[in-house]
């Protein structure tokens, strides 16, 4: 078993109770690459940790509770040093500065350290290979070197247990704004050549901060449509692709090259719709394509098999098991 060590001092309740009082839309946004940090809590800290959060956000983390392995009690003992969370507003000088003494300390030990970054932050993270291992959610794949890994995102679970028929609908809810030029472009693109499928809630404001009513009609889009658009927000990620396996519905992913997480697991290239910003002058055939060479019975199949990614991959229980194994 891999073992992992981590700053005792840390008081990761007084981290996530700072975090809870944040509007409901955007507690697990904030905290999700906490993910793996809390599976390592001793059972009764999870608890006490899971009872500070809404219904909603205690959906997305209950898995913690599966987990029995606890962190190292001492740093010679382990295999990594495990940093504790951020918060997604700290710039990369501010973790490594925050945290020299346990690097340090891991250095000296001779062990690796881990990082997990759910910060937008495009900028590559300056950790050496033989220092230790980044697990981030945004950033440029061709900028990353070996040590550099995908984060998934952690999110509720407002699964309906209904997959659709075969019928060609595609969902987008949420934020366009200039700054995002790829969500303009990709949104534009769908509008201009597969309008009449197009079942898009154009928003110039972020389901998370706005009224339970746009988060409410942010779901629902998700779970009427067949296919989903997701695209790149503030960093080079998207929140909305976990979301759409969650509720069984089949992405259609513009990577801007992401840093996708599992890449070696994962099947991207037959589960999805996986286009590049070349695609955007033919995303009509290509949509239309994938959805006519596939029977009804076929895109249950993938409907039915994206929701099980959802639960093996993206779950704090299944970041956890797949990082181990990782590692």
């Amino acid at each position: 078993m891999t073992k992992i060590y981590t700053d005792k001092s840390f008081d990761i309740e007084k981290f996530i109770k700072e975090h809870a009082r944040l509007e409901t839309g955007q507690r697990y946004y904030r905290i999700f690459h906490c993910a793996f940090y809390l599976c390592l809590l001793p059972r009764n800290i999870k608890e006490d940790v899971l009872n500070i959060f809404s219904r909603e956000t205690k959906s997305a983390f209950n898995s913690i509770l599966n987990i029995d392995q606890e962190f190292c009690q001492s740093i010679d003992e382990c295999d990594y040093v495990l940093l504790p969370p951020d918060d997604i507003g700290d710039s990369k000088t501010d973790i490594l500065i925050q945290w020299t003494p346990l690097i340090r300390e891991a250095k000296q030990a001779g062990k690796k350290i881990i990082v997990m970054l759910g910060m937008d932050d495009d900028v590559p993270f300056p950790i050496q290979p033989e220092l230790g291992i980044v697990f981030r959610s945004s950033g440029f794949l061709s900028e990353s070197t070996e040590n550099i890994k995908g984060l998934p995102t952690v999110n509720s679970d407002l699964y309906h247990g209904t997959y659709l028929p075969k019928k060609l609908s595609i969902g987008f809810c949420g934020l366009v704004w200039e700054d995002i030029e790829d969500r303009v472009d990709l949104i534009g693109s769908f509008m201009d050549q597969l309008y009449e499928e197009c079942n898009f809630i154009l928003r110039d404001q972020w389901s998370g901060n706005g009224p339970i009513q746009n988060r409410m009609e942010y779901f629902q889009n998700l779970n009427e449509n067949l296919y989903c658009l997701c695209a790149r927000g503030g960093g080079n990620f998207s929140f909305r692709f976990g979301e759409t396996l969650m509720m069984g519905r089949i992405p259609i992913l513009l990577n801007t090259d992401c840093i996708l997480p599992f890449r070696e697991s994962i099947p991207y290239e037959t589960n999805c719709i996986m286009l590049t910003k070349d695609d955007l002058p033919n995303i009509g055939k290509i949509v239309t394509d994938f959805h006519d060479r596939h029977s009804e019975e076929e895109l249950i199949k993938i409907q039915k098999e994206n929701r099980l990614l959802w639960e093996e991959y993206f779950t704090p229980e299944g970041i956890f098991n797949h990082i181990i194994r990782m590692l």
